[in-house]
């Protein structure tokens, strides 16, 4: 490539602010970079955690705020953030969001309608009062009773009343969050009973072994807390955070991991046959394209029978025994694919099925908006240009965040607070943007950046509940 052609196109990435390279969107500049692209106001909305919400078209909310003001591309994705905020004494009642700069101003308990004044330029919104009202603060039962939930085979827990697990620890971006936000957002779940507040435990992805739960909702609307553990120590909450009961899983029933001897099975109440694959994983379950739903199974004919039952097209199951993937270890599958090892998992399909050859794509849920959260890296031949392109990539944001400094107060970026997100069967990882177990993420609005994700078995009688948020017919 000659000189004055490099310098050319270099001068043309600068002037038209698009990199040699594709920018990969991290949960932070997905936030703050967008100007806003839906200025649309609806006349109510609830929060993808079931936060409800009163709106006020084209009128400001002024003052009480609870701090500072953060960017975002819709008013939808500045409520979703109100119903995901943790206060340090109370929650979000209320938001204001600018038409024009897309900074959202979360509001304290102090805001009302009262406040409202007309402006062309902003959106304001009052959260539901009802939904915000303080709970039965009262222990549901002894400190240390062991429970169990009814219905729900295969586990028991122990409650430790007034406690939580120390701040910080053992925190994850399960999969039913949709989207990872940074701290104080990245809570997702409400409850209104400890019970209720594990049930929400047991149906994640991966494996949540305790929960902490707050009645009187002074960390906020998002009030019960998912944890991949307990650990052995339970302290009190900070004073601050009012009244708090811990409910940490203390017994798993083991699953049995054999394989079956005859490689057919038929089902019980339907007489389908599955054609059984141990130590085979479909290779399109780890992206949850063809996931129906998850339920708990004890063993691996129960699982089958679930599916040869199911109204929703069921013609496979991928069966976790180890429940590294979540209490709800069997997989319902509405599509076969080729297999691959996999050693802690057992793969049966519908006998007849074909597997199918096409690649799979997960389609949208009806309250996502577009996803751009991930762009891919350019290597070999134009290894070069990437380099240059990062560079001026670097220039520029350095130059954008001087801008942002000099707006003065056009929004912070946030900032991560280190709570990891699930990747699979692996750990924590530090830049995922969804889970990759064997169920899909939720589709939740793109604006809201991501972060990362950590179930053993119910049988086919259970009435273990449907995941609340998450939807209970993934998408195929």
């Amino acid at each position: 490539m000659k000189m004055k052609t490099m310098i050319f196109m270099l001068w043309a990435n600068a002037a038209l602010a698009t990199p040699l390279i594709p920018e990969i969107i991290t949960p932070h500049n997905s936030l703050s970079r967008r100007a806003p692209s839906d200025t649309s106001c609806p006349s109510a909305y609830t929060s993808e955690n079931g936060l409800r919400f009163k709106t006020y078209c084209n009128q400001n909310n002024a003052f009480n705020d609870a701090l500072d003001p953060f960017v975002v591309a819709t008013l939808d994705a500045c409520l979703e953030h109100c119903s995901r905020y943790q206060g340090t004494d109370e929650g979000c009642f209320g938001v204001a969001w600018s038409i024009s700069s897309g900074d959202c101003w979360i509001k304290n308990s102090t805001t009302s309608q009262k406040d409202m004044v007309n402006s062309a330029i902003t959106h304001s919104a009052l959260s539901n009062a009802d939904d915000m009202k303080p709970l039965d603060t009262d222990c549901p039962t002894t400190d240390l009773a062991v429970e169990s939930i009814n219905g729900v085979a295969g586990m028991g827990y122990t409650v430790h009343c007034g406690k939580i697990v120390p701040l910080g620890m053992y925190d994850l971006c399960f999969q039913g969050y949709g989207n990872c936000l940074p701290g104080p957002f990245n809570n997702y779940y409400h409850a209104t009973s400890l019970e209720g507040c594990l049930e929400h435990c047991l149906g994640e992805h991966p494996l949540c072994n305790a929960v902490s739960y707050n009645p009187g909702l002074e960390v906020g609307y998002p009030n019960c807390w998912l944890k991949t553990m307990a650990g052995n120590s339970f302290v009190a909450p900070p004073t601050n955070m009012g009244i708090m009961h811990t409910a940490a899983i203390t017994r798993l029933d083991t699953i049995s991991t054999t394989c079956p001897k005859n490689s057919r099975y038929t089902t019980t109440s339907t007489n389908k046959q599955f054609d059984i694959q141990c130590g085979k994983i479909n290779i399109n379950s780890a992206i949850g394209s063809s996931n129906i739903t998850s339920v708990h199974s004890q063993n691996l004919t129960s699982c089958l029978d679930t599916c040869g039952s199911n109204k929703k097209n069921c013609v496979g199951v991928v069966f976790d025994p180890s429940l590294s993937t979540g209490f709800n270890n069997c997989y319902l599958q509405n599509q076969t694919w080729p297999v691959e090892d996999k050693a802690s998992v057992t793969y049966a399909a519908l006998n007849g099925v074909s597997p199918s050859t096409s690649s799979a794509t997960s389609s949208p849920s009806s309250k996502s908006k577009s996803k751009a959260w991930i762009a891919g890296p350019v290597v070999g031949s134009i290894l070069v240009l990437a380099i240059i392109g990062a560079a001026l990539l670097w220039w520029r944001r350095r130059k954008a965040k001087a801008a942002s400094g000099a707006q003065g107060g056009m929004g912070q970026e946030l900032s991560g607070n280190g709570v990891g997100t699930y990747n699979g069967y692996g750990g924590p990882q530090e830049a995922k943007t969804q889970y990759a177990g064997y169920a899909a993420v939720p589709n939740a609005p793109s604006e809201l950046p991501s972060q990362e994700n950590q179930v053993q078995e119910l049988d086919a009688a259970s009435k273990m509940p449907p995941h609340r948020n998450g939807p209970a017919e993934l998408p195929s």
